[in-house]
């Protein structure tokens, strides 16, 4: 898909910019960060990647002279609920640690997918975009400095803006629910914002989710609640979870690695997911895949 090569696309933003949030409106209801360059020096998270690096899409852009793996330092994304009828909006800042010829990279992607590709320019920024109707995903030009971004071509526009110090980021909106986190978290993944709770329609939740990665994933998060009512729904929601996971694991996890907590105004879970359990899972879904393609070989 053109969206899985775009977060390895990016290079531009620079100036006084020094979070990736700070490229993102206020209107923003979902934002997270991935530190890809601490993901990528753990042997067990590469492992997950290691396919992709030899074969498919990651490897023509390394081709191209983009490793996704070695060249992205983190990327930050946000969402912005569109209402009802729409798509929630996205957009994404990617930070890189050398400069890329980006155009060049674009357009020889763009060429694999056999997609045409158009460009339009914004307050003399170049963004591209596929000639596809169902890909809405827009991608700036290098600029300077080490940021890019991609993503829904409103918030990519107020991306820019905020570039040259124009509008308001969430960053200067609030200090981002800081009653569950703040910016220095060391996780290499996490996630917070308003997240629409199951069989909760109408009511979201200002949650944070973390993942890590320690000879096996990591999860964790904290779900605040108002009452005693929705303390017993989120309760359960993660009991069906950890059932759910206890019984793919198939007795390689242990009743310890799921920890869950209830505090004054919300509930705290831990999740560990073993290595062993990771590697039986590659193993199921590659041979499920080498099924799947026997199978279509012998039609």
């Amino acid at each position: 898909m053109w969206i899985a090569g775009v977060l390895s696309l990016m290079t531009v933003m620079g100036g006084t910019i020094n979070l990736g949030f700070d490229l993102f409106p206020q209107e923003m209801e979902l934002v997270g960060r991935w530190d890809v360059s601490s993901s990528m020096e753990l042997d067990g998270f590469r492992k997950a990647f290691q396919s992709e690096q030899t074969d498919g899409d990651l490897a023509f852009l390394t081709e191209a002279g983009l490793d996704p793996f070695a060249d992205v330092e983190d990327i930050y994304f946000g969402f912005m609920d569109m209402g009802e009828n729409e798509d929630s909006s996205f957009v994404a800042a990617i930070r890189f640690n050398k400069k890329l010829d980006l155009k060049n990279i674009v357009e020889a992607f763009a060429e694999r997918k056999q997609e045409s590709l158009q460009t339009e320019t914004y307050r003399g920024v170049t963004l591209f975009h596929p000639d596809d109707p169902e890909n809405d995903i827009y991608v700036t030009d290098q600029i300077e400095g080490e940021w890019a971004l991609a993503g829904d071509l409103n918030l990519v526009k107020k991306g820019v803006d905020r570039f040259f110090g124009e509008g308001t980021p969430i960053t200067e909106k609030q200090k981002l629910r800081e009653s569950t986190h703040n910016w220095t978290l060391p996780h290499l993944f996490w996630l917070s914002g308003n997240v629409t709770m199951p069989g909760q329609a109408g009511l979201s939740k200002d949650v944070l989710l973390t993942v890590d990665y320690f000879n096996g994933i990591q999860l964790g998060g904290k779900i605040p609640y108002a009452d005693e009512e929705e303390k017993l729904q989120i309760n359960q929601l993660i009991n069906m979870g950890s059932g759910l996971l206890m019984m793919m694991s198939q007795g390689q996890m242990n009743p310890s690695d799921l920890r869950v907590e209830e505090k004054e105004g919300f509930i705290e879970f831990h999740v560990t997911i073993p290595e062993d359990m990771l590697a039986a899972l590659r193993q199921q879904a590659a041979s499920m895949q080498k099924g799947s393609d026997d199978s279509e070989s012998g039609q």
